[in-house]
């Protein structure tokens, strides 16, 4: 879509929609950009402008959830004794038809408040504006937010290795319009972000925000859990700044927010980190013989596994690093035998909150620290209970997928949300050829996979796999595992991630 086609000029929609509530605020200032003199009112979900005396059809409205900050400035001359109000909104743009396009482009408003020629007098109604749309932006469960100074963790390897730079270029300048407080810490090697959220002060920070790709955020999580307090330690909420190869959580984080993601993914992202609040994240244990982990994303086993582990010496390609290791695969198409089972998920086995215990579900495990209880599993080398479901035989790929999508580009499971307490369990049997092998990875970016006779999807609280090869590639948010037996369940709303707060 041309650049040409997209609306220019204003925050706002050209039709002026009344509010349900009274006028908050109205006063007289002058449009910087125009120089003439507005009517401005403040509601419960808008601003609304428009020149004095023009009439009603020539007034235009800002969204307050398209609005990042709020700030309160002085000219540049000595003399000046105004004030500048400056709203700094990201509206969704309008195609050259008027239908609303999914982009967010950057408008300034100056409002000049100088209703006195005392400057401090001016600034104290310029502030009593910010404060009051702040507050309207902000309520108590988000401000608590900015209250703090958030973390950011940058991962200079991340992805095609350009996180600082995206940071600084794209992220930086939103943050500082938004007025958002944050230390950054860049990190130096495998496993550094692990060891600072394992040592974190969690009075001083009121989040951690993430720029990297999937891999840092499940170093982060396993370093809280595997903290004394990781009850408290797990509801740290982290953000995200997509600067990876899959950002499979932002993407699914986006598109369960309605934010755009195609196009410029790292500023809308930024964007929707400064109106924020927690929601619940499931996460899912996993437990092999000599180690256990905790997911946010996916557990995989068979070709996507492979494509994801293999592609790993063309990460400086980013996302088509997939695309490259996806035809390998293919072309050298493998299968792997083993007995595939699951807990479905049902009426019968749902639960609430499992009680916290202190002992591991098996007895591999000496001196655990206490950690969420996982009453649905028993020890590996136990027979699993008659309410399981067995698959047996060879297979092209097995993955559990937490979230919507497993890539930015891939659509594991459309309908899947953050917080729904599922895993989706897909498989896919062998003796395929390699056009219906092609036709399931190629549709991956829309979800139509789930279409094909060849994949089994179910929705599940727990699983486990036996491989019968000795041989093989398994995963655990993209990061490889030791391979062999392994089981995992479900751990409902277990962690805090920061999506985007409408309130309006």
């Amino acid at each position: 879509m041309a650049e040409a086609s997209r609306t220019t000029a204003t925050t706002v929609m050209e039709e002026t929609q009344e509010s349900d509530a009274k006028d908050i605020l109205q006063e007289r200032f002058v449009l910087l950009s125009s120089g003439k003199e507005q009517d401005v009112k403040l509601l419960a979900s808008t601003i609304q402008y428009s020149p004095v005396g023009a009439p009603r059809t020539k007034g235009k409205v800002i969204l307050l959830q398209d609005i990042i900050g709020v700030q309160c400035m002085k000219g540049k001359v000595l003399t000046d004794q105004r004030a500048y109000l400056t709203i700094y909104v990201y509206p969704r743009g309008r195609t050259i038809t008027g239908s609303i396009d999914a982009r967010r482009c950057r408008v300034v408003l100056v409002f000049v408040v100088a209703s006195s020629v005392v400057f401090t007098d001016n600034l104290q109604k310029a502030s009593l504006w910010r404060e009051a749309i702040l507050a309207l932006l902000r309520p108590i469960s988000v401000c608590a937010h900015y209250s703090r100074r958030w973390l950011v963790l940058i991962n200079p390897a991340g992805g095609p290795g350009k996180a600082v730079k995206l940071f600084q270029e794209r992220v930086l300048p939103i943050f500082s319009e938004a007025e958002i407080n944050f230390d950054t810490v860049i990190s130096e090697r495998a496993g550094h972000v692990g060891e600072i959220v394992r040592s974190l002060n969690l009075d001083r920070y009121s989040a951690v925000i993430l720029v990297s790709g999937d891999g840092l955020i499940y170093e982060a999580i396993n370093g809280l859990m595997e903290r004394a307090d990781w009850r408290r330690a797990i509801k740290t909420p982290l953000g995200l700044i997509p600067a990876g190869s899959g950002n499979a959580l932002a993407a699914s984080i986006h598109q369960a927010c309605g934010e755009p993601f195609s196009h410029d993914f790292v500023k809308h992202a930024a964007l929707l980190l400064t109106r924020c609040i927690p929601q619940p994240l499931d996460l899912l244990y996993v437990q092999s013989l000599t180690s256990q982990r905790y997911a946010f994303l996916s557990f995989g086993w068979g070709i996507i596994a492979d494509i994801d582990i293999e592609s790993e010496k063309f990460r400086k390609l980013g996302e088509n690093r997939f695309t490259v290791g996806a035809l390998q695969r293919v072309l050298d198409l493998r299968s792997y035998g083993g007995k595939l089972s699951y807990l479905p998920a049902d009426e019968s086995n749902a639960w609430l909150a499992a009680p916290e215990v202190d002992i591991a579900a098996s007895g591999d495990y000496v001196n655990v620290p206490s950690r969420p209880a996982t009453n649905l599993l028993v020890p590996l080398c136990c027979p699993l209970p008659d309410s399981w479901i067995s698959v047996e035989g060879q297979f092209i790929s097995v993955y559990v997928t937490l979230t919507s999508r497993i890539a930015a580009s891939s659509v594991a499971v459309p309908w899947a949300q953050l917080n729904d307490g599922l895993g989706y369990l897909c498989w896919v049997k062998g003796g395929l050829p390699k056009t219906a092998v092609t036709s399931f990875l190629l549709n991956l970016s829309t979800g139509d996979h789930l279409k094909s006779p060849y994949v089994q999807m179910v929705a599940i609280r727990a699983f486990r796999l036996e491989p019968r090869d000795k041989d093989g590639i398994m995963t655990i948010d993209g990061e490889r595992i030791q391979y062999g037996p392994v089981q995992g369940q479900m751990l409902p709303s277990m962690a805090r991630v920061l999506t985007r707060y409408d309130g309006h």
